[in-house]
């Protein structure tokens, strides 16, 4: 079964230790957010695109930048800028992110190659589950995801790509995979040996994200899972009313934050917060929400984070964005932020080394043909290592 992912692409870049320019791609509400991120971590140089800017500009622009100074690219979020910079990036070297998790769902299918390399991380960090914690590691592997020529997931080897497939190699996951949310959900499943439950969604796209729960609820025992979609706005009675007569306690919310505290609210009016209970809500950013407010405190709640709100690192970031006056959580803060600053770590990392290599870039264009070091660069960055980083230790390995 073909697995819809969500991913962070990489973008590599050429270093010099006097100048690291970041070419960034935001729309206005998260402009501050980053460069406040990127401020925490060294970068002061950064261009900025729209997300309405031509696609077609984005190449020329990275182009121009190369010929001046070390650049760092942060991807576009949008399609086709996505593609067009990152196959200028790959044919030329140029390491690069995306800057948010690529929904494949998003890209007209026609559009999807069947090439299409991911690259995943082995990062471990550490997940709360509720009271229980619990390392899980996603293991390192090179995928086929979803196309139209192949919905099997298959090992191959790099020695196997060609040049045209360069542009979309070597990604980089950071952000959670669809697989983990599922494995936790499992192991919660099985830990308290239910025998059925309710699964809560808000549209039928987010079932992707649960598919590996889905189908592996069925071993090694069958579990009854009954599946119900949300309103479409916040007016949950009616449906919960409805758990409540199929005598069902046990509820896995998959929603976004918007719909978490008025769907506890609604649960504790319809006397459904207490023991026996039980609801595990998915949304990773659900830890930025205050549920110790009465009356929902009363209800009986497990809930996913890959942030340890309590950690010196969360709280060392959580000071530097309140200096520059951004709006943060009142508890720990969102993945996207995590993870933005976990890349921009990482790339940290690979800069002190690329200086202890004495990578300089060379005077002379690099639009129309690889950059001499980029390869060695690339080959830095899969080495790095960042121990003290919002979602934990990452460790990325190739196999």
């Amino acid at each position: 079964m073909c697995i819809a992912k969500k991913w962070l692409t990489l973008f590599y870049a050429i270093f010099l230790s006097t100048a690291n320019r970041l070419v960034v791609f935001l729309n206005e509400n998260n402009r501050s957010m980053f460069n406040a991120i990127a401020a925490y971590h060294g970068f002061a140089n950064i261009t900025i695109f729209e997300r309405d800017d031509k696609p077609g500009s984005v190449p020329k622009t990275v182009c121009q930048r190369l010929t001046d100074e070390n650049i760092i690219v942060y991807g576009p979020e949008t399609y086709p800028a996505n593609l067009l910079t990152a196959n200028y990036a790959g044919l030329y070297s140029v390491p690069h992110f995306y800057l948010q998790p690529i929904d494949p769902l998003n890209i007209p299918k026609s559009k999807l190659s069947s090439r299409k390399i991911l690259l995943s991380t082995n990062a471990v960090q550490k997940r709360r589950i509720g009271d229980m914690a619990a390392d899980v590691q996603n293991s390192m592997r090179i995928d086929i995801p979803c196309s139209e020529d192949s919905l099997r997931e298959k090992e191959i080897s790099l020695k196997n790509i060609t040049a045209a497939d360069s542009a979309l190699l070597r990604t980089i996951d950071l952000f959670p995979t669809p697989r983990i949310i599922s494995n936790v959900l499992i192991s919660i499943v099985n830990h308290y040996k239910w025998t059925s439950l309710v699964l809560l969604y808000r549209n039928a796209s987010d079932l992707t994200d649960l598919q590996h729960f889905v189908a592996e609820s069925h071993f090694p025992r069958s579990i009854q899972i009954i599946m119900r979609s949300l309103p479409t706005k916040n007016r949950y009675r009616r449906l919960l009313k409805e758990i409540r007569d199929l005598d069902e306690m046990h509820i896995i919310l998959h929603a976004d934050t918007n719909a978490i505290i008025p769907f506890l609210y609604q649960a504790y009016q319809q006397s459904m917060c207490t023991s026996p209970y039980h609801y595990v809500i998915t949304n990773y950013d659900a830890m930025t929400l205050d549920l110790s407010v009465h009356p929902i405190d009363a209800c009986n709640v497990t809930v996913v984070s890959f942030i340890d709100i309590r950690s010196k690192e969360v709280a060392a970031l959580r000071t530097h964005l309140q200096k520059f006056n951004i709006t943060i959580p009142q508890n720990s803060i969102n993945v996207e932020a995590a993870v933005w600053s976990d890349s921009l770590a990482l790339l940290k990392s690979v800069l002190s080394r690329a200086d202890r290599m004495n990578l300089a870039a060379e005077e002379y264009s690099f639009c129309d043909r690889p950059h001499p070091y980029g390869e060695r660069i690339i080959s830095s960055l899969v080495k790095a290592r960042v121990k003290n980083s919002i979602t934990g230790p990452i460790a990325l390995n190739i196999h």
